[in-house]
This record gives structure tokens, C-alpha cells and sequence, in this order.
């Protein structure tokens, strides 16, 4: 069981954990730290029947409408009922809406949701302290099924608070502790180099999207690692000659990876390579590793506990932090059967101001890759190189 350490709990509101008060912590103006999920539907939705769907999705998922409100101890969240009007977009180019729903901080009186439409695209994004992105599949999965015609129970007064228990308890198991170890076996980097700003820092950033089916594995040899090690290479195809690179690799901790909305789970760990990584086996020396963030010291020493020797040191660089790159964001595969009238989704995970974000999500066999550059970093052209470079490579190792 988790010890009460790991998790803050009010009597008369949601409980806050110490992973969400990490997250309302992070965003600034230039670094607002806001996942998405894109959805393409077969039909264009009306936008009242995607109002109402929204707050049917809202009243089972009330999480997703809900602001903290006291403070210390007594620090809470409190569902609201503000939701604005839906955003519908005419002619607007897909980059610039893009960026104008993702690339903005909530401020601390902001409804945390906003759900955008353009044709038959919906663009749900919110604020990051609310849920992290696997609680975005499941509010989506709701928000697709009342669209598609589903009845969507309320949940029951204390529903919340029990799932959140339960997700704590089996993500603290020996097994899970080392599956989550088994991940981060193969990914890493060295110290890196940023890509050259181009002009002033700022949030907004473009997304680049490929669709593939990926090959039967290797045994030993995932899609995800095959990801990585191509990452890894294209950042180091577009960086400055001999930049090293960093990879960010979040976790999925919740248990069998469902996807029920209730808050953060996932964690992050930052690895280093003593070698590049070879895409055709996916792995390569590990040198050191930090991880994971947003956790209570509790959790973050049982995780270290349970990695391979040689991790879980804090491998920091001259400034006094182990530096980044890029990060991998795998949500894994979703049942199409969660997403009705869906016939492609797409994750968009955060930027951050000094790395590009390659996210990727699966709906029955169909993987999204989203490589998604801030303009600062060159935007459209890198983001556009990093993925030509990606796809390539997996496409040479299924010949």
C-alpha cells in the first residue's frame, strides 16, 4: 500500500497528490505545459451535439472541470461548472489552430479544458494538474461514446477517490515496479546541446503527424524502442555537428494501462547513453539515469530501488541538471471500440523550451507519430526533418 506520504487527502473535496501540485507548479507564459489529444471523426459533429457531449463527458469525469481551491493541507479540488462555448474554427490553417489551443497556459481563473473543432477534427487539450495524458484517453473515450449516441453513467459521489486508491496500490506492486524498470533498460543519452533558437523564445510550436502500421518486433526489439533509437539519430541528424542528445522518457504507471480519468500517474526518466543507440536492436550501454519526477521521495527511491544496477544515480551536467533533448511520449494502443466514430487519434505532448516532443499513440493497429518543434527551434522545417528521418528509418528496418 502506498504510504499516506505519497498522497494528500481532504475530507470534503478530491484529493490532491503531490504529482498534481508538481504539475500546477510548471507552467510559465513561454513553457505552459498542456497535453492534447486530436481525434478525427468519420462525420463532421454538429457543435451542439458536441456540447452536450462535452458535459456528458463532464459529469462523469467531473475531474476534468475542476480548480484547486484552499491551501496546505487543506488544498482540494473542486468541480466547477463553467465550461464556454466550443471553439469552432472555419478556415483556420491546422498549425495555427493548433498552437492557439495548445501553446497557452491555464491561468489560475481559466476553465482547465478547452475542446476546439475544425471539420472533422476535435482538439481536446488541458490544464496538466488535472490528469495526465492516459486520464485524457479516458475523458475522450467518454466524450466519443456520449457523441456517438452512448448513455454516460454519472459516477458515484466517492468514485474518484477509490479509483485513485486503487491505481496507487497496483502501481506500487514488485511486478509493476519492474516493468516499469524493463522499459527504461534500452533508452538513454548523454549530456545534450539545445537546437539553435531562431528567434525569440516562445510557446508556440508546429506538429508534424505520421500514421503507421508497425511491423511484427524482433524478439527483444519493440516498436517503442525502435522509436527511440530513431529519435535519437534524427536529433542528432538536425542538431549542431556532435551534439550529444537527451531522452526524456515518460511511463505509463497505471495498471494494465487503463484509461479511466483520474489524475497523474505517469513518470519521467531521464537516462544516459555511453553509446548511441542502434535502431536495429534498440538498445545500447546505459551511462546514468535520474528519475523519476512528480513523485513523493517515497516512490521515486522504490523506483530507483528497482531498476537495473548503474540507475537511478542523478546524472546532472555542468548546470546542475542532466539536460534534455527530446522526449518520447508512448501512450501505447487503444481499443478502437473506446473511440466509436473515431478514425484516427493523435497525442500531442508537451514541449518544453529547450526540446522537441515525438509522441505516439496506437488506435487498434494504426500508430500516430507526432513530432511537435517549437518555432523558436526552427518549427515547421525541423519538426518536418526529425519525422522524415524517424519514418524512414523504421520503414528501412520492416524491408
Amino acid at each position: 500500500m502506498v504510504p499516506q506520504a505519497a498522497m494528500i487527502r481532504v475530507p470534503d473535496g478530491q484529493s490532491v497528490s503531490l504529482a498534481d501540485r508538481q504539475y500546477l507548479r510548471r507552467p510559465s507564459p513561454t513553457d505552459p505545459w498542456v497535453p492534447a489529444i486530436e481525434m478525427t471523426l468519420g462525420d463532421p459533429p454538429e457543435v451542439p451535439d458536441l456540447e452536450a457531449a462535452v458535459s456528458k463527458a463532464l459529469c462523469a469525469a467531473p475531474r476534468f472541470s475542476s480548480t484547486m481551491v484552499g491551501g496546505g493541507r487543506r488544498l482540494r479540488w473542486e468541480p466547477g461548472d463553467r465550461l464556454g462555448a466550443i471553439d469552432a474554427v472555419g478556415d483556420e490553417g491546422e498549425d495555427e489552430w493548433r498552437s492557439r489551443v495548445i501553446d497557452r497556459m491555464f491561468g489560475a481563473d481559466d476553465f482547465p479544458l478547452r475542446v476546439s473543432v475544425m471539420g472533422s477534427l476535435i482538439l481536446v487539450a488541458w490544464r496538466h494538474a488535472v490528469s495526465d495524458a492516459a486520464g485524457g484517453v479516458g475523458f475522450c473515450s467518454l466524450l466519443c461514446r456520449a457523441l456517438h449516441g452512448e448513455t454516460i453513467p454519472e459516477p458515484e459521489l466517492d468514485a474518484h477517490r477509490r479509483t485513485t486508491r486503487r491505481v496507487w496500490q497496483a502501481a506500487a506492486t514488485p511486478s509493476a515496479l519492474g516493468a516499469f524498470a524493463s522499459k527504461v533498460r534500452s533508452f538513454g543519452a548523454e549530456p545534450h546541446a539545445e537546437l539553435e533558437a531562431v528567434r525569440p523564445v516562445g510557446p508556440e510550436s508546429v506538429a508534424r503527424i505520421a500514421r503507421v502500421s508497425p511491423p511484427s518486433p524482433r524478439p527483444g526489439v519493440g516498436f517503442t524502442g525502435r522509436v527511440v533509437a530513431a529519435s535519437v539519430a534524427a536529433c542528432r541528424e538536425v542538431m549542431p555537428d556532435g551534439s550529444p542528445v537527451t531522452v526524456l522518457l515518460p511511463v505509463n504507471l497505471r495498471p494494465d494501462e487503463k484509461w479511466f480519468p483520474a489524475g497523474n500517474f505517469v513518470g519521467n526518466v531521464e537516462i544516459a547513453f555511453g553509446s548511441v543507440p542502434d535502431p536495429s536492436s534498440a538498445t545500447a550501454e546505459v551511462e546514468r539515469s535520474r528519475g523519476p519526477e512528480r513523485y513523493s521521495a517515497w516512490w521515486a527511491s522504490a523506483v530507483r530501488e528497482a531498476l537495473p544496477a548503474g540507475l537511478g544515480r542523478r546524472g546532472e551536467s555542468e548546470t546542475g541538471r542532466l539536460e534534455r533533448s527530446v522526449v518520447v511520449n508512448n501512450l501505447g494502443r487503444v481499443d478502437a471500440g473506446l473511440f466509436p466514430g473515431c478514425e484516427s487519434v493523435v497525442f500531442h505532448g508537451p514541449t518544453a523550451v529547450d526540446f522537441p516532443s515525438i509522441s505516439l499513440v496506437g488506435l487498434d493497429d494504426e500508430v500516430s507519430l507526432c513530432v511537435r518543434v517549437r518555432v523558436h527551434q526552427g518549427g515547421a522545417d525541423v519538426a518536418s526533418e526529425i519525422l522524415d528521418l524517424v519514418m524512414d528509418d523504421l520503414s528501412a528496418r520492416a524491408d
